[in-house]
């Protein structure tokens, strides 16, 4: 038995404001916390700073989506009304950009269910992809030299020098 969806009529000139509202609402009677709410207070700020209030959102398409978590990489200024920050960071970083559009699509998928909205153009978004760093290791010698340096007659550096061992043994047994 397919489940039947109770199908609504698309609002039109569903603001941002009143989207807001309706999915801080329901994210509530969902008993998110309260960081969570903040955070979807955050994006729909970022959403207006990004298009203006006037911007519908039934009118959202994918090239809008794309432009939005590019305006938050390179353009949105950090902490804009602390009066007490005198450099004002530009861009957010990868990880922040990547929760932002969780947000959004959890907020889409929330207006479409509602019966608000037909399609979520954030769906077709993949996360941005981080690029690993490189972590510098020590060399053998190094390592020797760490391991002699220890006085083995002390406990600490016994017991140092025993934890240095397994783990060097657990990551190359040989």
């Amino acid at each position: 038995m397919s489940k039947s969806r109770r199908k609504t009529k698309v609002e039109t000139k569903l603001t941002v404001e009143k989207a807001r509202d309706i999915v801080i609402r329901i994210k509530q009677m969902e008993g998110l916390s309260t960081h969570t709410i903040a955070n979807y207070h955050k994006l729909f700020n970022d959403f207006e700073r990004c298009f203006a209030k006037n911007k519908h959102m039934e009118n959202f398409t994918v090239e809008d989506a794309r432009r939005f978590i590019e305006w938050q990489l390179t353009e949105k200024q950090q902490f804009k009304e602390a009066r007490w920050r005198k450099e004002k960071k530009i861009g957010v970083n990868i990880r922040s950009a990547n929760s932002y559009l969780r947000l959004k699509k959890a907020a889409f998928t929330t207006l479409i269910n509602e019966g608000h909205l037909e399609e979520n153009p954030f769906s077709a978004l993949k996360n941005i992809k981080m690029q690993q760093k490189q972590v510098d290791t020590l060399s053998d010698q190094e390592l020797t030299q760490l391991l002699n340096s220890l006085d083995k007659s002390w406990y600490a550096d016994f017991r140092a020098y025993v934890l240095m061992h397994v783990l060097c043994h657990q990551k190359n047994p040989n």
